[in-house]
């Protein structure tokens, strides 16, 4: 066994530093990332960019495929080379290259994934996904696809990862198996790095899934009217594609308080289950009404083995989204399985490669008298020797995972539920370099010729006091009439002589 680093798809083992490789497997929808100090110097001729592609190897098991996506640099004691600490994470980034705008309507779990896949997430593959839940109606608007594959996995408590081929795993969760079961004689462990703990405050061996409602099959009815007083009367569900009748005379039926009559018959509101005549009927009149009434969502599982052992212990579960019986069964299904037995946890250290977080590992050791299926939670590679990486493995129960993820959730912003009737939106942008060149030719005589004769002409006005004319006094004020007008305003105060 050896261990192999591939950078932009080339061999680059040597010019790791196996002190500074890390890689960490998380549970959940979280990345894997991995950590390498790579040192370029003398003839070396790779330098690491972001987004170059990344393969770590224990032998022929890979363990961890993704992209770089940070890298810091420092320079060698010595001034001829270069370190490079490349932090990289797995191929769900290119996963979340493209946004999902789609609405999907009674199509599987798988058939939505496999969808994603060939539309929206180029290079990938679903070979590894296994999905035949139907769900009746679910839109995605502009949602990167892991988030995407999230809310599908959500709804029906499944896991998924993304592995280093670049095939998408979507499964039921704790049912992967982990190549290697511990035993006090199986030697696949570091025996004193093995350990455990236990509590049991929160079992819950009976789940009922109180969900939101589903339509259901065709129903109708019949009402007798009593006396002759009433003109408004409940029905027993809410309906889809409600009918009515009265004395076997069918009747137009608009929303109540946004249709009015008389332009329908009856008025239905929904909110309150009922219906709204404009006139009281009369006594003995027969209404008759048809529809697909809403149905509450409610699955109720248990565990025999775990009531024997803890007593009847019961847990509710309120989830509005869940609109489909098969999903809330299936809910219920997963919650009892994370809480019908004790919260237990564990960890230790192995060299043995091929473990990965969400398999499902049994301990099985008479002389810590425990005999238990754990969660792989996280998987942490270090290397150890040139050839060789030691696993650091923490274990938790299906039950303290599933609170772990309640947990997390609550410290996640909340998110409105989406629409039914929300488009989906398309968006595209084609983006584009223009290049435009202008040649301008100028040529000895001109395209267009014109010529024009301008006259200009001049008036002069004497003033005839330039000829010594002898003004006219005035009082003023005055203004003179023309150039002609004599008169101009006498000045008192100035003597005759002054005048001339």
């Amino acid at each position: 066994m050896s261990v192999t680093v591939t950078l932009a798809g080339v061999d680059h083992t040597s010019d790791i530093d196996r002190n500074g490789l890390q890689v960490q497997q998380l549970l959940g929808a979280q990345r894997d990332t991995a950590t390498l100090i790579y040192k370029k110097y003398g003839s070396k001729s790779y330098t690491p960019a972001v987004l170059d592609t990344v393969l770590i190897q224990d032998g022929a098991t890979k363990i961890f495929g993704g992209r770089i996506a940070t890298i810091q640099q420092t320079n060698l004691n010595n001034a001829s080379g270069t370190v490079y600490q490349l932090d990289c994470v797995d191929y769900s980034l290119d996963l979340d290259s493209e946004l999902v705008s789609q609405q999907y309507v009674g199509k599987t779990i798988s058939e939505i994934i496999t969808d994603f896949v060939t539309n929206f997430a180029t290079g990938f593959t679903a070979t590894n996904v296994v999905g035949s839940t139907i769900v009746a109606n679910i839109v995605f608007n502009q949602v990167p696809i892991s988030q995407a594959i999230k809310k599908l996995a959500d709804l029906v408590k499944y896991d998924w990862y993304v592995d280093p081929d670049k095939d998408i795993h979507f499964f039921p969760k704790y049912t992967a198996l982990a190549p290697i079961t511990l035993t006090d004689t199986s030697g696949n462990y570091v025996n004193a790095s093995l350990h455990t703990s236990s509590d049991g405050t929160q079992i819950a061996n009976q789940i009922k899934v109180r969900g939101g409602s589903y339509v259901g099959n065709a129903y109708s009815d019949s009402i007798t009217v009593k006396g002759n007083d009433s003109k408004s009367f409940k029905l027993p569900y809410q309906f889809n594609s409600l009918t009515v009748s009265v004395n076997s005379v069918s009747k137009t039926v608009g929303v109540d308080f946004l249709d009015s009559f008389p332009s329908y018959d009856v008025l239905y509101n929904f909110q309150q289950w009922t219906i709204l005549f404009e006139n009281e009927l009369s006594d003995g009149d027969i209404i008759t009404f048809s529809g697909f009434p809403y149905i509450p969502v409610l699955a109720i599982t248990s565990d025999a083995t775990s009531i024997a052992a803890y007593g009847v212990r019961e847990k509710l579960i309120e989830d509005k989204a869940i609109n489909d019986l098969q999903v809330a069964r299936q809910r219920a299904l997963a919650e009892l399985a994370a809480y019908k037995d004790p919260l237990q946890t564990a960890k230790f250290e192995t060299y043995t490669a091929g473990l990965r977080s969400g398999q499902t590992i049994t301990i099985n050791s008479a002389r810590r008298s425990i005999n238990t299926d754990y969660l792989i939670r996280s998987v942490t590679f270090q290397m150890r020797t040139p050839t060789e990486f030691l696993y650091s493995v923490e274990l938790v129960t299906i039950k303290t995972f599933t609170l772990i993820e309640v947990l997390q959730s609550l410290l996640q912003p909340s998110q409105e539920s989406i629409d039914p009737n929300e488009q989906s939106e398309i968006i595209k942008t084609d983006l584009a370099t223009v290049t435009i060149t202008e040649s301008i030719t100028k040529t000895t005589t001109p395209d267009h010729t014109h010529t024009a004769t301008v006259t200009v002409s001049e008036v002069i006005a004497h003033d005839p006091l330039g000829a010594h004319v002898a003004p006219t006094w005035v009082l003023g004020p005055y203004i003179p009439a023309s150039t002609a007008d004599t008169k101009r305003v006498i000045n008192l105060d100035r003597t005759p002589a002054d005048i001339y």
